[in-house]
Order: structure tokens, then sequence, then C-alpha cells
């Protein structure tokens, strides 16, 4: 995440193919990783290349079907 916090990481992530490693983590059943992811993936839709190659991706229906998958908060989220 440290890394998308600058234009030149975010591209650099880009070019690497970042975004397909961070969709397949999305779902990790870890929830302060999946804060992590949620915060990179954020940051890093701001590239437009990366912001194509996901709608070229089907973002939109990946995030919708993780939505309606995700469990209710747990006790992490109460405290």
């Amino acid at each position: 995440m440290n890394l998308t916090l600058r234009a030149a990481g975010r591209r650099r992530c880009a070019a690497l193919g970042a975004f397909s490693v961070l969709v397949r983590l999305i779902q990790h059943p870890n929830p302060q990783v999946r804060t992590h992811i949620n915060g990179t993936l954020y940051a890093m839709l701001g590239v437009p290349s990366l912001r194509t190659e996901a709608i070229q991706q089907g973002a939109e229906e990946t995030f919708r079907a993780v939505l309606s998958k995700t469990p209710p908060p747990d006790d992490l989220l109460k405290r």
C-alpha cells in the first residue's frame, strides 16, 4: 500500500500488473488485509491506464460479486 501513495509508485504498480493480484486478494479472510487491499485499489484506480484495464477486465462486476458475498462485520470492527 505504501508504494501506491506516490504517483510514480502507482504507475509502477500498474505497469507490473498489480491489479490482477489485488483482485485475487480482495476476498482474503483477514479483514485487515481486505482493508489494505481496498485502500490500495482506491489509490490505484486513480491511474487512468489502470482504470481502463480494470474496466476491460470487468472490475465493476467483480466488486459487486465480492460485496454480495461479504460476511457481516466481525468482532474486530466492533472494538
